[in-house]
């Protein structure tokens, strides 16, 4: 993992407040457009992979009870399951990547911070540090948001053994 460098100019002279000016106007485009946005496309993510998963465990659990396609349910079970099983390590994958998104954007924003009055996003998240140990000190994404998806994998691999033993025991 390289090293993190500022992203603060170092010729930058703060004491003019025109350049301060414009190191406080990149501050709040850089929470506005990066950290706002990607709690949002985070959240929109989640919604979709959750929207998917239910659908497959429904579809399973239909499936499941023989009632549709009764001679053919056990290669869509298989298919239903494969797809769950992919869709789910694909959330969490883009839950870790969303992590480290934002881990590197609270550094940025704990830079820029350093040189303000008021150091909001720093004191919050550690006030929720206090509050949260799970949250490493991040307010933005947490350990508990990956439970979800793990809690689907479990599903989807618990259910293959079981339709497995099933399919094994007839």
């Amino acid at each position: 993992m390289t090293k993190y460098t500022s992203v603060i100019n170092q010729k930058a002279d703060l004491n003019d407040q025109k350049q301060l000016s414009l190191f406080f106007d990149q501050y709040k485009l850089f929470v506005e457009n990066t950290v706002i946005k990607m709690s949002e496309r985070r959240m929109s993510l989640n919604t979709f992979y959750m929207s998917i998963n239910t659908l497959i465990i429904t579809s399973l659990g239909a499936l499941g009870e023989g009632g549709l396609f009764a001679k053919k349910s056990t290669l869509l079970i298989l298919i239903l399951l494969v797809l769950g099983i992919a869709s789910t390590i694909s959330w969490i994958s883009a839950i870790h990547v969303h992590k480290t998104i934002n881990d590197k954007n609270y550094t940025v924003i704990v830079e820029f911070e350093k040189y303000f009055p008021a150091q909001i996003y720093t004191s919050l998240n550690k006030d929720i540090a206090r509050l949260d140990p799970l949250s490493e000190g991040k307010s933005f994404v947490t350990q508990r948001e990956a439970i979800v998806p793990y809690i689907f994998l479990i599903a989807y691999i618990l259910y293959s053994f079981i339709d497995i033993y099933k399919a094994y025991m007839n």
